[in-house]
């Protein structure tokens, strides 16, 4: 979703920013696949970081969806 703040109305833009702001912050978290080649122990730290995370930008992230949802059902 990132790509699109560029190229979208500004309103649409801000919201979008939000998930452009926890992609930065969690891109760095293994998800996937690329699990497969981490160690055990280090999955064990970044799952617990992955929960932090999680809990940290649930309420934002499901405020961002429900005003994009919003958004994009307003007729143009």
């Amino acid at each position: 979703m990132s790509p699109l703040r560029h190229q979208v109305e500004a309103e649409l833009a801000e919201v979008l920013v939000v998930f452009t702001g926890i992609d930065s912050e969690t891109d760095t978290l293994p998800i996937g696949d690329v699990r497969e080649h981490w160690s055990p122990e280090a999955l064990e730290r970044k799952d617990r970081e992955i929960i932090e995370v999680e809990n940290f930008y649930r309420q934002p992230a499901t405020e961002a969806a429900t005003r994009l949802l919003q958004l994009l059902e307003t007729p143009f």
